[in-house]
């Protein structure tokens, strides 16, 4: 049975994926945003690791998108001057 996503669990899912990911860049001391392109290019030799980063980031993308639909949620309870709270409504 699968459970519902929520704006927690969505964060607390994106936070693991970004300590997973922080650690491959410190690994191979090579930021994300350089990497995927490259891999993606076909630039580096297959290792395992490099197919575990992609699929991260590529995790990380599709979470994000989804992190959208919950941003009213998310700013629904921080202070604003109500023009904030508009635009993201939209």
């Amino acid at each position: 049975m699968s459970h519902p996503i929520t704006l927690e669990s969505l964060l607390e899912d994106l936070h693991g994926v970004e300590v997973e990911i922080q650690e491959y860049e410190k690994k191979y001391k090579l930021h994300s945003s350089y990497f995927l392109p490259l891999y993606e290019a076909g630039v580096f030799e297959e290792v395992h690791d490099f197919g575990d980063w992609a699929a991260l980031l590529n995790m990380h993308s599709k979470r994000m998108e989804l992190f959208k639909q919950f941003l009213p949620e998310a700013v629904a309870h921080l202070p604003t001057n109500g023009v904030a709270k508009t635009a993201v409504a939209a």
